[in-house]
């Protein structure tokens, strides 16, 4: 499963978690030039979704839990 949210954040699965992703741009070792984008996982949680939809607002609203 793969859920976009909005252009930076995306939210994928495996089979025992939901994983939360980070887009970033990637950039050549050498010369500071950019590749292309990708995602970098930021957060793991059991497998529903309401509590990873919570986890995703509270980080886009800087609140720790």
């Amino acid at each position: 499963m793969e859920i976009t949210d909005g252009q930076n954040r995306r939210i994928t699965s495996s089979i025992l978690n939901i994983i939360l992703n980070k887009k970033y741009l990637k950039k050549a070792k050498q010369a500071n030039v950019t590749t292309g984008v990708g995602f970098k996982q930021i957060g793991y949680h059991n497998n529903t979704l309401v509590g990873d939809s919570r986890a995703l607002i509270k980080k886009s609203r800087g609140i720790m839990s």
